[in-house]
């Protein structure tokens, strides 16, 4: 018997690579039962739904900004949770459970109760965010100090029985390289994606208004100033209509310093709804990414996949993440450039004349789609969870 449990995420956070996550354990459970611990506001988003198993509908806290307490009881929550969940697992004949996600106290708490669990029991932690706190020894916030030692503490403990999931190569090979994992107490992928068949419809995006787009939170740690100085930049072309520019997700609170009438982006600090992400990400000529090697060092980039799964050509800086993508084969599915200035140059290019292959472009975003399915990406973690579990005693 399996355990998936998201005891983290309410509502649509994460719904994406959770949906995925559920479908490939659901595959990888097909001889065994499968039992699914979630809270219901997330799971009635998810975009696959297995038949046949048992739900544990549990009640995830969701936390409110500078609410302490709430924050508190979020915590408390998350570490009965998980002792029932390992309580339930031990009066069953479960042999693993899968977490999509903990929080950082969630990962030490189960870094501990895990090693004093029979050998029988698995664990697989899938990382998200948290890995950028625990990559870092000196934090804005102090609770960001806390969180990352508590996580270096969870990975300190090597237990034998547990794997952290990582969701690509670049993160696999910073955790080792910072030794904060060792290479045995990983499991990896790259992040996987459910690609709606109406993204496959290819279309030319570069009439006019060329609509250049920020995918995805714009914050400072993505460097998103970048995208409303571009706009700036570009302003003559913003007011006679010939551009766009446009921020497709929430605006934190760092960027008002940086904010402009040139850029068009939602006034409320509220995540915007899938249904309007989709609407207006699927608008865009081209998805504008100012990361440096640092932004999704430890973490996978969900607005690349977005720009992928929208077949929106690609602007971005030459960092490994957006090197590797455009090292597959079948063309360059957009455009790499070296700084800041470069990119004003190629979106001048583009603005004064066009791409005349924007056709090709799109094709070589439709090819990449291969990759980041999660059939493809299934077999991968197929074969590294029959090592974990056949090779170390789980199954007989």
């Amino acid at each position: 018997m399996i355990l998936f449990c998201e005891i983290n995420k309410t509502e649509q956070e994460h719904v994406m690579i959770n949906s995925c996550l559920l479908k490939m354990i659901s595959d990888y459970s097909r001889t065994q039962e499968l039992e699914l611990w979630i809270d219901k506001s997330h799971y009635q988003h998810f975009l696959f739904k297995p038949v046949g198993i048992n739900i544990k509908y549990t009640t995830v806290v969701k936390p409110e900004k500078s609410n302490k307490l709430r924050w508190l009881w979020k915590i408390v929550s998350e570490i009965f949770i998980i002792s029932n969940i390992i309580l339930s697992a031990l009066l069953k004949n479960v042999h693993l459970i899968f977490f999509s996600s903990l929080s950082p106290v969630g990962n030490w708490y189960l870094s501990f109760i895990s090693s004093i669990t029979p050998g029988r029991l698995k664990f697989v932690i899938t990382m998200h965010g948290e890995l950028t706190l625990a990559s870092k020894t000196q934090h804005d916030k102090q609770i960001e100090g806390i969180y990352g030692r508590l996580l270096r503490n969870s990975f300190s403990r090597r237990n034998a029985n547990v794997r952290y999931l990582l969701l690509n190569a670049v993160i696999r090979k910073n955790v080792i390289a910072k030794n904060l994992l060792n290479e045995d107490q990983i499991i990896y992928i790259e992040h996987p994606y459910m690609f709606s068949q109406t993204n496959n419809v290819i279309t030319r995006k570069d009439n006019l208004p060329i609509i250049f787009g920020h995918l995805g939170v714009a914050k400072l740690d993505k460097h998103s100033e970048k995208f409303f100085r571009l706009a700036e930049r570009f302003k003559d072309y913003v007011l006679n209509g010939t551009v766009q520019f446009i921020v497709v997700g929430q605006v934190l609170d760092d960027m008002n310093p940086f904010l402009n009438d040139y850029v068009l982006y939602q006034k409320s600090n509220e995540f915007i709804s899938k249904e309007q992400y989709s609407i207006k990400a699927s608008t865009l000529s081209y998805s504008v990414f100012f990361y440096d090697e640092d932004t999704y060092a430890f973490t996978s980039s969900g607005a690349l996949l977005d720009s992928i799964s929208y077949s929106t050509p690609i602007l971005a800086l030459k960092v490994e993440t957006f090197n590797i993508l455009f090292s597959l084969e079948n063309g360059d599915p957009g455009f790499l450039v070296d700084n800041y200035d470069e990119m004003c140059l190629l979106v001048e290019k583009l603005i004064s004349k066009p791409h005349s292959e924007y056709i090709n472009l799109v094709n070589s975003i439709e090819e990449r789609k291969k990759f980041f399915t999660v059939e493809a990406q299934y077999s991968v973690l197929k074969t590294q969870l029959d090592n974990f579990l056949y090779n170390h005693g789980s199954f007989s």
